[in-house]
């Protein structure tokens, strides 16, 4: 069964969730159903308005915000493809893919003024702070002048000097079916490009490209810091001055579906992407509802990821009643955003977040100990909190118990309650036999899984660690939350550090103090490291193709360094193993791996 209520509070939906019993899933955000198929939305910060490119049904439609309604339509030509602003609002831009024109339509009278033939279909089109519209289509990189009508033929790739005995290449036009995407910066200084498998960056004061390289299987869904320093293709977070690869939050495909968008402060990024690895995946509460929002509608609920902005790491994922398809905008104020969904338009109060519930643990890995001999009862107590606002009940069961297993030597005391509270978790080993202890049983884990009716984000699962062991083995296992890849003794100063693959930090122990001091943050998907000198540690970022520099008196990353002379390929290369000689840096690499987990592959 699946239903809605009929009241929402601050965009809060409630879907009944049959799997899971007497409970429900809350999302956040609302669906504004549109006729059609929308290719394209843009934000109008003086208006308050959302334009949406309707590719099928060949006009804009006009959303107010202040009206939480669509309130008209604009007719294009053709399969309006792609949408652009004007620096002074006054002017949208609308590419007609199966026309070859530009739309030019006036926003105080919202009318088409004029119509442009541009001879070959265009793809993108952006607006730099100059007012001149660029255009990616099948003919190439063109600029369009309002003023003077005229379109000049730009070169994608940077003027090259070629090595002695070789001639230069020319730019040839694009393939019919190739991929593009354009977005400007807020201030539109620089337009970020992709045509095919080559990224570009479009300087807009010299009208020139400053630089390009290829990366094969990037989608053309473009996002862009507010600075304009970084920007995401697809799943992947560049840096703008040198088009190396900063992180990545998924894998590559033209066909990807979902998009991403910074933050007004550029400190996050929020996005979702069909391979992107799921948050909290030990948690089953992430399912697709049995039946739709409306009569004959079987929505797929999506998951938008929150991510911190300079590695990618997950920090949130936030429930949806619909999933993302493609591209993500947000309000220049950051209290919006808006995205194109399956039924129209997605829009997610992103700015109430923080007076929402959100399910939190204090820890999500536990280890329970007990000796084969007296087989005493091992417990221990997770905090359950709201890391946001509001009220926040929440249950809880057992992996084990969801699967039917009754035998299952893992009791929850306190399965339910409000937070903040606790859940009691039991080893009770009494039923198991000494005979069975280490053929049978072992060490075993169990996940235990919470759920909340009210709660926006994806629950995070606590990992349960049962360690039976004998009287006469020794040491104290200490759980780390993520995934640690490498270890490293500093003995100077009686410390344990390790890289920790899923949360983008080096865990770092204090071996005096027998505890884990605060992690120190990297780049993306650390995974081996070494010393460089007595106080300096480098680490491989194999989701990146950088090496992060960590000062380990002050406990902080201090710089990345680029994996040059290492060349920028199609196929991107990524750090590995990493070890320090007397005079230099030494690290294999390996290619960028295509699926959850390749990167410990050996190569």
């Amino acid at each position: 069964m699946h239903r809605t209520f009929a009241k929402v509070v601050a965009f809060v939906c409630f879907f009944w969730i049959a799997s899971l019993g007497q409970v429900f899933a809350a999302t956040i955000g609302t669906v504004v159903p549109v006729v059609g198929n929308l290719s394209n939305l843009i934000y109008d910060d003086q208006r308050d308005l959302v334009y949406l490119s309707n590719f099928s049904q060949n006009r804009v439609e006009i959303y107010s915000i202040g009206g939480r309604r669509l309130i008209g339509t604009i007719p294009t030509g053709n399969q309006p493809s792609s949408l652009a602003l004007s620096p002074d609002r006054q002017t949208l831009y609308v590419a007609n893919y199966q026309d070859y024109t530009l739309t030019v339509i006036s926003l105080a009278t919202n009318s088409v003024v004029a119509t442009i033939s541009l001879l070959a279909q265009p793809g993108a089109i952006a607006v730099g702070s100059d007012g001149l519209v660029v255009i990616l289509g099948s003919a190439g990189l063109l600029r369009f002048d309002p003023a003077t009508q005229q379109l000049t033929r730009l070169a994608i790739s940077p003027p090259a000097v070629p090595p002695a005995g070789l001639s230069s290449t020319t730019t040839a036009p694009l393939p019919q079916g190739f991929r593009a995407g354009l977005i400007a910066s807020a201030d539109g200084t620089t337009i970020i490009g992709l045509a095919s498998n080559t990224l570009f960056v479009y300087e807009v004061a010299s009208g020139q490209t400053l630089r390009s390289r290829s990366v094969s299987g990037l989608s053309a869904i473009l996002s862009i810091a507010p600075d304009g320093r970084r920007f995401m293709a697809g799943p992947f977070l560049f840096d703008t001055a040198t088009l190396t690869i900063l992180g990545r939050t998924g894998f590559a495909g033209t066909n990807l579906s979902g998009g991403s968008v910074f933050s007004v402060d550029g400190n996050t990024v929020y996005a979702t992407f069909s391979t992107q690895v799921a948050i909290n995946a030990l948690n089953t509460n992430q399912i697709t509802p049995t039946s739709g929002r409306l009569p004959g509608v079987t929505p797929t609920l999506g998951v938008l990821q929150v991510l911190r902005a300079s590695s990618l790491t997950p920090q949130l994922g936030l429930r949806l009643p619909e999933a993302i398809t493609s591209k993500i905008i947000s309000s220049t104020d950051g209290q919006n955003l808006f995205a194109l969904c399956t039924s129209g338009m997605l829009v997610i109060p992103i700015g109430q977040l923080g007076r929402l519930p959100i399910l939190a643990v204090d820890t999500t890995n536990v280890v329970l100990s007990v000796d084969a001999c007296t087989k005493t009862i091992a417990t221990t107590s997770v905090p359950v909190r709201n890391g946001g606002g509001g009220r926040l009940s929440f249950a809880a069961t057992t992996n084990a118990a969801m699967s039917g297993n009754t035998t299952a030597p893992v009791i929850l005391n306190v399965p339910s309650g409000l937070a903040p509270s606790s859940v009691q978790i039991t080893f009770d080993p009494r039923g198991i036999t000494t005979a069975t202890t280490t053929a049978a049983y072992g060490n075993r884990q169990y996940a235990v899984i919470l759920s909340s009716p009210e709660a926006v984000n994806i629950e995070p699962a606590i990992l349960v660690n049962l360690v039976y062991r004998n009287v006469d083995q020794r040491g104290v296992i200490f759980p780390v939350a993520g995934l640690a890849s490498s270890i490293l003794l500093d003995q100077a100063r009686q410390r344990v550090y390790l890289t920790n693959f899923m949360l983008d930090q080096i865990d770092v122990f204090s071996i005096r103090n027998q505890r884990f001091l605060p992690p120190i943050r990297v780049g993306n998907q650390p995974l081996a490291m070494a010393f460089a000198d007595p106080s300096t540690l480098v680490v491989t970022n194999s989701g990146a193709e950088n090496i992060s520099v960590v000062n380990l008196d002050t406990m902080q990353e201090v710089d990345q360094i680029s994996m040059a002379p290492a060349p920028l390929n199609a196929t991107p290369l990524v750090p590995h193993s990493i070890a320090v000689s007397s005079n230099a840096i030494l690290f294999t690499v390996i290619v960028a791996p295509t699926s959850s987990g390749a990167a410990f592959t050996t190569n």
